[in-house]
């Protein structure tokens, strides 16, 4: 049975009808992505746009007090080709609401940019963070990485083909996967084994 608050959300949910050129493409990604991010949590402040380096941006969730704030760099989903800060800001201010220092990292997307821009941006960021959080009261020592799906993978990648000096300030990563696809089972894979 579906709860009347579920039923609410999804009566809000706009028709996303993907087909079209990339831009209408990710415009419709940002219009569903609108109805995530309401009822916003409170927090330190947002810095939007942040330019990390040319053609690279973030915006930064910066949690309330003095700090220093751990710091997590969090790279959204979409396929590699879909989302940005914006689409996932209500998670980075919640990461910010927990007292993390977030840059949500704005990284180049497919098809524009292919493999290997966002892993690019995502190495980048790591030593960005290290050098430039105690900007915003983070540390710079104390770096958590991840996100979800196409970002997660992303992020993964950004830990495990950096050098060690760039992984150093890494001291944890997150991993966040929408995976609703199930393996078959040994029995929808032998009719026979059903029957017995």
């Amino acid at each position: 049975m579906i709860s009347e608050h579920d039923r609410q959300v999804l009566s809000r949910l706009p028709v996303w009808n993907p087909a079209g050129d990339i831009v209408a493409q990710r415009r419709a990604w940002e219009e569903l992505a609108s109805v995530y991010n309401q009822d916003l949590p409170a927090f330190g402040g947002l810095e939007k746009h942040v330019e990390l380096r040319p053609g690279l941006r973030a915006d930064i969730a910066v949690p309330s007090g003095a700090g220093p704030h751990p710091v997590v760099i969090y790279l959204h989903g979409g396929g590699w080709a879909f989302g940005s800060p914006a689409s996932f800001r209500k998670l980075g201010m919640q990461f910010a609401e927990a007292g993390y220092l977030t840059i949500n990292l704005d990284y180049r997307l497919a098809p524009e940019h292919p493999f290997p821009a966002a892993l690019e941006d995502a190495i980048f960021a790591i030593g960005w963070a290290n050098d430039n959080a105690r900007r915003w009261n983070g540390d710079g020592r104390r770096i958590a990485i991840g996100g979800d799906s196409a970002g997660a993978n992303v992020a993964m990648s950004a830990i495990t083909s950096s050098g060690p000096e760039r992984r150093a300030p890494v001291r944890a990563a997150l991993s966040v996967h929408t995976i609703s696809w199930r393996p078959p089972s040994a029995t929808d894979r032998c009719p026979d084994c059903k029957r017995n």
